[in-house]
């Protein structure tokens, strides 16, 4: 799974509470191209969260997510655009 810019304080925040923090299991990006050259693979899941700051910090991670991702489930938030946002990869194959 991706983690994705401004998402990765949060994400590593809970992580270390888990015992033991299962990091293999994510990918830490600020990089486009590192989620457009991901095998596009039926389980391929980005999150993401603070859309607005996303657009404006990561403007090339954002078109990439809305081209070629398709947004799954999206959980509230109690401060401003603060939810998060778990993405899935279209025209995946199993």
């Amino acid at each position: 799974m991706f983690v994705v810019g401004n998402a990765e304080l949060g994400m590593k925040y809970y992580l270390w509470r888990m015992h033991p923090p299962d990091t293999a299991s994510f990918i830490f990006t600020r990089d486009a191209a590192q989620l457009n050259a991901s095998p596009p693979l039926a389980n391929a899941r980005a999150i993401t969260t603070f859309s607005r700051a996303l657009r404006i910090e990561y403007p090339a991670i954002d078109r990439e997510l809305r081209t070629n991702w398709q947004r799954d489930t999206t959980f509230s938030a109690t401060v401003g655009d603060g939810e998060i946002t778990v993405w899935t990869r279209k025209h995946a194959s199993p």
